[in-house]
């Protein structure tokens, strides 16, 4: 053999060792594994505030963007929450339920 091929085989059978941990970690076995620091969701949380608004004269600008545009008191609701079972997710979340610039947003669906 020439100098050239022998080292062409070293060199390919060290990328070959090389590979050879990776390629063992590829075929391990992992459907008896538990992922203890990144646990699914499941059951219900949900998180809720309530507070009031009381705007002391009409404005009809600033009450474009906000739902504040009459003088009088508001009420603030505002909250999200998650369902999640083997089966279903649900997702919901509200805000400024008391003015009219709320918003109400329900997403949900089945796993998978």
């Amino acid at each position: 053999m020439t100098t050239k091929t022998t080292r062409y085989i070293s060199k390919t059978a060290m990328s070959f060792a090389l590979l050879a941990p990776g390629l063992a970690l590829a075929q391990a076995d992992t459907s008896n594994w538990k992922c203890e620091s990144c646990p699914f969701d499941s059951g219900a949380r949900a998180a809720y505030e309530a507070g009031g608004t009381y705007i002391s004269d009409d404005a009809a600008r600033f009450g474009n963007g906000t739902g504040y545009d009459e003088k009088g008191g508001y009420a603030n609701l505002d909250g999200a929450g998650r369902l999640v079972s083997e089966e279903y997710l649900l997702d919901w979340t509200f805000a400024d339920l008391g003015a009219d610039s709320r918003m109400l947003q329900i997403d949900g669906g089945l796993q998978g």
